[in-house]
C-alpha cells in the first residue's frame, strides 16, 4: 500500500524508519581513518556540524581543523561549503561520528620537504616573527619586527633555512604581497589512513600524531 493511503499514525514513523535504517548502515561500515566528503551545514564556535550521508550526525572539532593554531576557524567553514575529512572516532550508541581535518592538508615533509635556501615563499603575516604559509604550515620571520610589517598583511619572503627536526621554516620577509588566502589543499583524498604524524620520524619537536584506531 502507498504510503499516502496509510493510516496517519503508521505514516508518520515511515522516514524515522528510513532514517534509523540509513544510520545503521553507515555507522556498520565507517571505520576510523576513512576519508569522507562532507558539507557544512552550521557551524559555532568550537564546531562544525557536517552532512556525510546516512543520516548520521558529523562533527569536526576546531581543534582538529589544522595544526596552525590561527587556522582552526570554524568561519572559515562557510554554510554549504564542501570539504574532505576522516573519522576520527564514532560514538555508535549516540549515531555520531567526530571527524578530523588536519590530517589530510598535509604533514611538515610534504609540505616544506620541497623548499630550499633562496626560495621564495609567500603568506599572511600572523604576528610579528609569524607568516602563514598554508593551515599546517608557517614561517619563523628573521626581520619580523621591522615597522612595515602589520599583522594580516599578505608578505612575500625568502627562506634561510629548513629544519625538519624541530620542523621549523627560517625566512626574511622581503616585500608586502599580493592578496592571500591559504585555503584547503588536500594530500589525501580517498582510501583510509591508519597512522599519521605531522613531524618527521627523527625531529625533535613535540610530537603532533594520530592513530586511528578501530
Amino acid at each position: 500500500m502507498p504510503a499516502e493511503n496509510l493510516p496517519a499514525a503508521r505514516a508518520i514513523h515511515i522516514p524515522a524508519l528510513i532514517r534509523e535504517e540509513n544510520q545503521i548502515r553507515l555507522l556498520s561500515r565507517l571505520i576510523p581513518g576513512d576519508i569522507l566528503h562532507a558539507r557544512v551545514l552550521r557551524t559555532n564556535e568550537l564546531c562544525v556540524f557536517a552532512d556525510i550521508g546516512g543520516s548520521v550526525d558529523a562533527i569536526l572539532p576546531a581543534a582538529y581543523i589544522a595544526i596552525v593554531k590561527e587556522s582552526c576557524r570554524t568561519s572559515l567553514f562557510p554554510e554549504g561549503m564542501r570539504f574532505l575529512a576522516a573519522v576520527h572516532s564514532i560514538a555508535r550508541e549516540e549515531r555520531r561520528i567526530y571527524l578530523t581535518h588536519r590530517e589530510l592538508l598535509g604533514s611538515f615533509i610534504q609540505l616544506a620537504g620541497g623548499l630550499a635556501p633562496g626560495d621564495p615563499i609567500r603568506g599572511r603575516l600572523l604576528c610579528p616573527g609569524r607568516l602563514l604559509i598554508s593551515p599546517n604550515l608557517e614561517a619563523r620571520l628573521k626581520n619580523g619586527g621591522e615597522p612595515w610589517l602589520r599583522s594580516g598583511m599578505p608578505v612575500n619572503a625568502k627562506v634561510l633555512s629548513v629544519d625538519p627536526g624541530s620542523c621549523l621554516i627560517h625566512a626574511v620577509a622581503e616585500s608586502p604581497g599580493e592578496e592571500f588566502s591559504p585555503g584547503f589543499k588536500y594530500h589525501f583524498s580517498r582510501g583510509r589512513i591508519k597512522h599519521w604524524s605531522y613531524e618527521p620520524e627523527m625531529a625533535r619537536a613535540p610530537a603532533c600524531s594520530t592513530d586511528f584506531a578501530v
